[in-house]
């Protein structure tokens, strides 16, 4: 299984962001992006900066969620539906 880093820097390459780009949309310090990437730094980004990276990467669903996963977080969408219906948690810890 990649880390965040791993999945962030793949992501961010795939489309030719570079980590300057990056960070200039995020408003963090590239030098932070950076060791974030490499797993330097152990960071979790919170659901706002994660949402801000979706935006700022143009990421289409399937890669949004693979990079909430990435960070241990649940997609807001589905964190809303669980919310809603909580029997859909047991049924997914069975699967």
């Amino acid at each position: 299984m990649r880390t965040f880093g791993q999945h962030l820097r793949n992501l961010r390459a795939a489309r030719e962001v570079s980590q300057r780009r990056l960070a200039e949309l995020l408003d963090i310090d590239p030098a932070y992006l950076s060791r974030v990437e490499h797993d330097h730094q152990q960071y979790v980004p919170n659901l706002d900066t994660l949402k801000r990276m979706v935006k700022a990467l143009d990421l289409q669903q399937k890669d949004a969620d693979g990079l909430f996963v990435a960070a241990g977080k649940l997609p807001p969408d589905v964190h809303a539906k669980l919310l809603e219906r909580p029997h859909l948690f047991s049924r997914i810890r069975k699967a």
